[in-house]
């Protein structure tokens, strides 16, 4: 578990249920305002701190955003200029997820390769403890890994994500803003490389202002993540008996 003193715990159990009640009207604004406000990423280029509201007290209501936000529309503070898109990874750390619904993405996070070997992006890396709820009490247990993009550009280097996926598939629709590594990519699962790079920056969480930060694999704290490598969703079709770890 990464960053636990980052972790804001706001409301009580009670109030966090009541809230999840308001998530369910048709205006979920009421909802979340009350969740805890985060620093999500620092934009290479201007160096504003990238804001949004996130429901750190469970997994309960999230699942595969659009890149746009980690959580939800309404709940972006601040994005600048330069924001393109940012993708949420969620870790159990081998814990069943009971209380989960929805598509989530792999364990292990990965940058999209496409958009930082072209140059067409900066990313930037950061996670942050997420809880479920045991004994009547909020217990982190989960890690949100979250990458997100910058660019000079950012229509264009979010249209290079959809134009790279539409190689990939035959669906009518318009897909995710993420791509998956291909099988000929492995270089994009190792945050290590570009990390030293200066293609991946990450967030110095020992600083109360979390300045951006880039280097070597020596000072780099997100090289050594394992996980589960593809996508997922929840109620898992698989018995609890399945080796969660994989």
């Amino acid at each position: 578990m990464v960053n636990l003193h980052l972790l804001k715990l706001q409301l009580t159990i009670t109030d966090y249920i009541v809230a999840k009640r308001i998530r369910n009207s048709s205006d979920p604004t009421p909802y979340l305002n009350q969740l805890p406000a985060y620093t999500i990423a620092r934009c290479p280029y201007c160096l504003a701190a990238i804001s949004e509201r996130l429901d750190t007290y469970s997994v309960q209501g999230w699942s595969r955003s659009y890149g746009k936000s980690v959580y939800h529309p309404y709940a972006v503070l601040n994005h600048c200029e330069h924001f393109t898109l940012v993708e949420p990874f969620f870790h159990f750390h081998g814990i069943w997820p009971d209380e989960a619904k929805g598509m989530f993405g792999p364990e292990k996070p990965h940058v999209i390769g496409t958009l930082l070997e072209s140059g067409k992006c900066l990313a930037v890396i950061h996670a942050l403890p997420v809880c479920r709820i045991e004994n009547d009490t909020f217990v982190p247990r989960y890690t949100l890994f979250m990458i997100s993009y910058f660019s000079e550009q950012p229509e264009n280097a979010y249209d290079t994500v959809i134009n790279f996926n539409r190689r990939y598939t035959d669906e009518p629709y318009t897909p995710f803003p993420f791509a998956e590594p291909p099988y000929d990519a492995p270089q994009w699962w190792d945050l290590c490389y570009w990390g030293s790079q200066k293609l991946l920056f990450w967030l110095d969480s020992n600083d109360p202002d979390l300045p951006l930060k880039s280097g070597d694999c020596n000072s780099f704290p997100y090289g050594n993540i394992e996980g589960r490598r593809f996508s997922h969703g929840f109620p898992y079709p698989l018995p609890k008996s399945y080796d969660f770890k994989r």
